[in-house]
């Protein structure tokens, strides 16, 4: 919704500079706040880290702005 909005612009993986990317919250209370990833360093991420968690306040909130 934030990228028809032109609230965020899509950039190139920001590890390998492949430009198809997916958009990557670190924390889903910042919505806007977005890391731009290609599929395979998203997954490496991931494998990395963990899978994620999001807190249901966030995601409500998340939700909330995103209508």
């Amino acid at each position: 919704m934030a990228l028809r909005r032109g609230k965020l612009t899509r950039q190139p993986c920001e590890e390998c500079g492949d430009p198809r990317v997916e958009a990557h919250h670190d924390d889903y209370s910042k919505p806007l706040a977005v890391r731009w990833l290609c599929r395979a360093d998203h997954g490496a991420w991931h494998e990395a880290k963990g899978p994620g968690l999001i807190p249901a306040d966030a995601l409500r909130e998340f939700k909330r702005r995103n209508r």
